[in-house]
């Protein structure tokens, strides 16, 4: 029924498991444990997400931090989220922002970061700019798939920040071959 309710551990990975070793820096998840993460997002509610990621947000790094707000930003459009986790919601938000204006975040994170706000209607100004600071950053990194899911982001959040469309688009053209119809 996807409410985590039942026998279902709270634990983020499984026990022994190492939580070291993720790309980046400081602590993330190994790619194995990371993989077991995400599949374990799709069967939870907001709750069990927010209240994982609130015990174990030092474990999950970057990686997790970001399933974990596109699983909830999921969740919203199912209308699986109430009111009352928005506060928290926040809180993994703004925590993922000050990693992007760190320049911690890559950027497939950052994209999917992008596509998360979109699906929130996160309408905070300061957290865009520093998104888009830290995208135009890493810009160089943006495989096609990243470039399309930001612009999709920007278009939903009418969002023109022009130097941050004007780096995509420079991206775009640097990888234009790369592009899948």
């Amino acid at each position: 029924d996807g409410d985590g309710g039942g026998e279902r551990s709270e634990q983020a990975v499984p026990r022994g498991r190492s939580l070291r070793g993720g790309r980046g820096p400081g602590p993330g998840l190994g790619a194995r444990a990371l993989r077991q993460f995400c599949q374990s997002l799709s069967d939870r509610s907001a709750k069990d997400i927010l209240r994982i990621y609130q015990h174990s947000a030092s474990q999950l790094g970057q990686e997790g931090a970001v399933a974990a707000l596109r699983r909830l930003a999921a969740l919203s459009q199912e209308g699986s989220v109430s009111t009352e986790d928005a506060p928290a919601i926040q809180r993994l938000i703004r925590g993922l922002s000050v990693q992007a204006g760190r320049g911690e975040l890559e950027a497939q994170s950052l994209a999917s970061m992008a596509w998360a706000f979109a699906k929130l209607a996160v309408e905070d100004a300061p957290l865009r700019d520093a998104l888009s600071a830290a995208a135009i950053a890493r810009i160089d990194d943006f495989a096609p798939h990243d470039l399309a899911h930001t612009s999709w982001s920007l278009a939903c959040l009418c969002c023109s920040h022009r130097p941050l469309l004007d780096a995509m688009s420079s991206q775009a053209m640097r990888t234009m071959a790369e592009f899948n119809p």
